[in-house]
This record gives structure tokens, sequence and C-alpha cells, in this order.
């Protein structure tokens, strides 16, 4: 449709775009998975497609607008059918490239939009299971925690008992050493007097 540029030539400039515009997916590599900035990079192409969307919508309704004035101008002129129904065809041949483009760009989008979903639940499931791992360990060691203070108490109970049991043993050795002594010393008493008795 190149001999048409003379008479409509923001049609050609606006089928050019849209012909070589760059598609998205071949600068949309995926990146290896990791966490964050992946996410992020996503976010960026969404917005991205989301702009490009508007810009081609535009692009439609700019080639529409064309063809309306450019048919208006020709039916002025006495144009014939043929020549309406060329601007036409181009007309549909620009608007299917744009929607192509735009089903490419769905299921780019549907595909980082999936990867982006596992991310998501990859990381919730490791959080859930590193929550589920800090809990256990919490629990084990409250466990921990309460057994030894178990055994605190009871070491502590056992050496009031042993310290209760050896007062009790010292207050004994010195009752039994007052005994002693007393004993000893009638004893000696007896022997003193039986040593005077037998020198009279």
């Amino acid at each position: 449709m190149a001999r048409w540029c003379p008479v409509f030539p923001s049609l050609v400039t606006e089928e050019r775009r849209v012909r070589t515009m760059p598609r998205h997916s071949q600068s949309l590599t995926m990146a290896p998975y990791s966490s964050v900035s992946l996410v992020e990079q996503l976010e960026d192409r969404i917005l991205c497609h989301e702009k490009t969307t508007a810009a081609l919508v535009e692009h439609a309704f700019r080639i529409k607008d064309d063809i309306v004035s450019s048919l208006q101008k020709m039916q002025n002129k006495g144009g014939g059918d043929r020549l309406a129904r060329l601007f036409l065809e181009e007309h549909i041949r620009n608007i299917t490239a744009i929607v192509k483009q735009l089903n490419r760009d769905i299921e780019v989008l549907q595909e980082q939009i999936r990867a982006r979903d596992n991310i998501s639940y990859g990381t919730n499931s490791a959080l859930k299971t590193l929550e589920m791992r800090q809990l256990s360990g919490l629990g084990d060691l409250r466990g921990r925690v309460a057994r030894c203070d178990a055994s605190i108490a009871r070491l502590s109970a056992e050496h009031k008992t042993t310290y209760e049991g050896l007062q009790h043993l010292n207050k004994e050795q010195q009752a039994a050493k007052l005994i002693l002594e007393t004993k000893i010393k009638d004893a000696e008493g007896q022997q003193v007097e039986v040593v005077v008795l037998g020198r009279n």
C-alpha cells in the first residue's frame, strides 16, 4: 500500500509504528527467581505494558479518525468506492496488527503474573515453614527451661533438707560431747576418791 502515501501519510506512519514496534516479550527475558527484586521488575514491566496498550489504542483511534476524515474529503471530491475500500482494508490491517500485539503482550503478562504468583507462593511457604520451626524451637526451649526450673527447685529442696540434717547432727554431736565430758569428769572424780581411799 505504499502508493497511497501521498494521500494518507499519517496512515503509513501509524502502520510503521505498529509493525516496527519492538516486542516487549523479547526484552522481558525471565530472570532467575530472586524474591523481591523479580517482583519489582514484574511490576515495572506490567506498568510498561499498560502504557504500551494505551499508546496502541490511541494509535488505533488516530488512524480511524484519519480514515474518516480522508473518506469525507474523498466523498466531497467525488472519489470512488474502490479507493474507500482500500483505505478501509488498510485500517483493518492496522487494527489487526494492534490486536495481535496486544494479544502477545497479554500472554507475556499472564506468564509473568503466574511466575510472580509462584514466587509469592514459594516465599509464603518458606515463611510458614520458618515460622513453624521457630514455634517448635520456642516450645522446645520453654520445655527445657521448665525442666531446668524443676531441677533447680528439687536441688534447692534437697540442699535445704541436707542442711537441716547437718544442723541436727551437729546438735546431737554437741549433746553427746557434753555427756561424754560429764562422764569423764565423774570417772576422774571417782578415780581420785579411790586413790585417796587406797592411801588411807
